[in-house]
C-alpha cells in the first residue's frame, strides 16, 4: 500500500451508484474494512480478538435495493481511506436514507472524514430521515454532523413504524430485536465486536449497549438544525466542491439543449456569426472548445469547416455531443475529449480557443478559474484568439435579495430555499434562490437533483461572478490583450460593448495571445 498522505485537504470524495460499482472497488472496500474496522470480542467462537474480515460477496449484501450507493474518500495518490455504503428507501411519500456500513482508516478518524463521507452521500437532502446502526459512538456523531441534527430517542420513538419498515429491507438488520424507549434506541445484531478500545462519550442519549448490540441512530428532517463551527462549514463547502462534477453531470442528464433557453443550438449560430466576424478565422482553422458540454458550438463550427477539439469533464454531456456528431455530417472535423480544463495537456496548438457560458467562474476560487484561462491560452498559437464568457457580478448584485459576508454565511445559507434550477431550466439567476457574498463575489445555491436513477440529493453549488475590471486583470496575468469586453445576451453577442453600462447576465471577452 502506498504511504499515507497526511494532508487532510487532499482528500477527494466521490459517490458511485451500485450499478457502476466494480469488483475492484468492492475489493478495495473489503480490504479497508478488514484492516481497519476492528476486532472480534473475547466471546467469538473461532477468532477471539481476531480482526473482523470482510469479503466482496458479503459486502454486496450491505447494498440492498435498487437505490444503493458507495461513497468513497481518497487521497490524491488514489489511496482509499474511507467509505460508506448507503441505500434509499421509500415509505409512502417519505424517503429514508440509511447507511449500512461506514469505515474510516484509523489514521484519519476524528478528523471529520466520516461525517464528510456521509454528507457526500446525502448532500443537503430533504429526506424524511437518515439512519445508521453502529456500536461506535463516533459513527453516530458523524451522522449528527452530516445531517446537522441530534439523535433524539423521542423523535425515533414517534417514527417507530417508519424506521421498522426500513429495517426489514436491510438483510443484517431484518428480524433483529430492537428496543425503543424515551431513554434508549438499541438493536441486537448479534455482532460481537470488541468495544474495549472505544471511549465513552457523555452525555449519550441512546442508552447503554451490551456486547452484540448496536445503537439504532436516526435523525429527522423536521428536527432543529445544529450550527456548524467555521471549520466544519468550510470542510463541508470543500466537500461539496469536490463533488461539483456530479452537479454538472446531473444538469447534463436533464438535456439542457432541449430545456434550457440559453443552451439552444440555434443560439450558437448567431453567437458564432458575431465572433467569427471579429476574429476573422477562416474555415480550416483549428479551434479548441473548453467546457464544450453537449457540443453545440463545436458542432456548429465543424459544420462551417473548422477542425474542432471539444474538452469537458462531464461524461454525460460528452456522450450527447458524440451522438450528435455521429448524426451530423460536416465539412470540418470534431473530436471530444474527457478531461479537466484546469490541467488538460493536448500536445498540439490551435488558432482559436473558446470557453463559453461560465466554465470560467464555475469554481469558487480564482486560482482554478485562472488556471482554465491560462491552460486555454497555452494551447493557442502566438497571435491566436481567445474568446470566453462569464457570469456578471454587477447583474446579480443589482438583483440580489440575500447577501452575506464571510462571518454570516451559514445563517444566511439556511434561509435560502433549495431549487431545481440547474436541472430544470438552467436559469440560475433567480434572486429567491441565491446567496451572494459581496466580499468574494461568490454565489451560493442549494440545488436539488432527482433525474434518472441517481440518488435524489441536494448540493451546495458555488460559482464566482466577475466584473469587467477583474476579467481584464485576469487576461493580463494570462498574457492576453483584450480586444472586446462587454455585456451580452444569449444568442446575441453583437451587443458586446463597454459603452452600454446596463449589466446583463453574461460578460463576453475577446482577447489575443501576445506575440512572441
Amino acid at each position: 500500500m502506498p504511504p499515507i498522505d497526511t494532508d487532510i485537504l487532499s482528500i477527494k470524495y466521490e459517490r458511485i451508484f451500485v450499478g457502476n460499482a466494480s469488483d475492484e472497488l468492492l475489493g478495495e472496500c473489503a480490504d479497508l474494512f478488514s484492516q481497519h474496522y476492528g476486532r472480534w470480542s473475547s466471546t467469538h467462537p473461532k477468532a477471539p480478538y481476531g480482526p473482523i474480515r470482510m469479503s466482496v460477496n458479503r459486502l454486496r449484501g450491505y447494498l440492498p435495493g435498487k437505490d444503493a450507493w458507495i461513497a468513497t474518500a481518497r487521497l490524491e495518490n488514489g489511496v482509499l481511506i474511507g467509505y460508506a455504503l448507503a441505500a434509499l428507501f421509500q415509505k409512502r411519500a417519505c424517503q429514508i436514507s440509511w447507511v449500512t456500513q461506514l469505515v474510516v482508516h484509523r489514521d484519519y478518524r476524528h478528523r471529520l472524514v466520516g461525517s464528510t463521507i456521509l454528507n457526500s452521500v446525502w448532500g443537503f437532502s430533504n429526506h424524511f430521515a437518515w439512519g445508521i446502526a453502529s456500536a461506535n459512538p463516533y459513527a453516530i456523531r458523524a451522522l449528527e454532523k452530516a445531517t446537522r441534527r441530534r439523535c433524539d430517542t423521542k423523535a425515533i420513538l414517534r417514527s417507530r413504524r417508519a424506521v421498522g419498515k426500513v429495517l426489514v429491507q436491510i438483510p443484517y438488520l431484518r428480524n433483529r430485536p430492537f428496543r425503543l424507549s424515551r431513554s434508549e434506541s438499541i438493536i441486537d445484531t448479534d455482532f460481537h465486536q470488541d468495544l474495549s478500545g472505544i471511549p465513552e462519550i457523555t452525555p449519550w442519549p441512546l442508552g447503554r449497549i451490551n456486547e452484540g448490540e448496536e445503537w439504532l441512530a436516526v435523525t429527522f428532517h423536521d428536527q432543529k438544525k445544529l450550527q456548524w463551527t467555521p471549520s466544519e462549514l468550510q470542510r463541508f463547502m470543500d466537500m461539496s466542491g469536490s463533488i461539483q462534477r456530479e452537479a454538472y453531470e446531473r444538469m447534463s442528464a436533464g438535456n439542457p439543449q432541449a430545456h434550457h433557453a440559453w443552451a439552444k443550438p440555434e443560439n450558437a449560430e448567431g453567437e458564432l456569426d458575431y465572433l467569427l466576424g471579429v476574429i476573422k478565422a477562416e474555415p480550416g482553422a483549428r479551434v479548441l472548445d473548453f467546457g464544450c458540454g453537449g457540443g453545440r458550438h463545436s458542432l456548429a463550427l465543424a459544420k462551417r469547416g473548422y477542425h474542432v477539439t471539444g474538452v469537458d469533464f462531464s461524461q454525460t454531456a460528452l456522450g450527447s455531443a458524440r451522438l450528435a456528431a455521429e448524426k451530423e455530417g460536416s465539412p470540418g472535423s470534431v473530436e471530444f475529449i474527457e478531461a479537466d480544463c484546469r490541467s488538460v495537456e493536448l500536445n498540439k496548438q490551435f488558432n482559436v480557443g473558446i470557453c463559453l457560458y461560465d466554465v470560467i467562474g464555475s469554481f469558487p476560487d480564482d486560482e482554478s478559474n485562472t488556471h482554465i484561462l491560462k491552460k486555454l491560452a497555452q494551447h493557442v498559437v502566438s497571435g491566436g484568439w481567445i474568446v470566453f464568457s462569464v457570469m456578471s457580478f454587477d447583474f446579480i448584485r443589482s438583483r440580489a435579495k440575500y447577501v452575506c459576508n464571510s462571518s454570516n454565511i451559514q445563517m444566511k445559507l439556511d434561509a435560502i430555499k433549495a431549487s431545481t434550477l440547474m436541472q430544470s431550466s438552467g436559469e440560475i439567476f433567480n434572486p429567491d434562490c441565491i446567496l451572494l457574498d459581496t466580499e468574494t463575489h461568490i454565489v451560493y445555491r442549494k440545488e436539488m437533483f432527482d433525474e434518472g436513477s441517481r440518488l435524489p440529493t441536494e448540493l451546495i453549488v458555488r460559482d464566482r461572478r466577475y466584473t469587467m475590471g477583474e476579467l481584464r486583470r485576469m487576461c493580463t496575468s494570462s498574457g492576453l490583450t483584450v480586444e472586446v469586453c462587454g455585456f451580452v445576451k444569449a444568442g446575441n453577442f453583437s451587443l458586446a460593448s463597454e459603452n452600454d453600462q446596463t449589466p446583463t447576465k453574461e460578460i463576453l471577452v475577446i482577447a489575443r495571445k501576445g506575440l512572441i
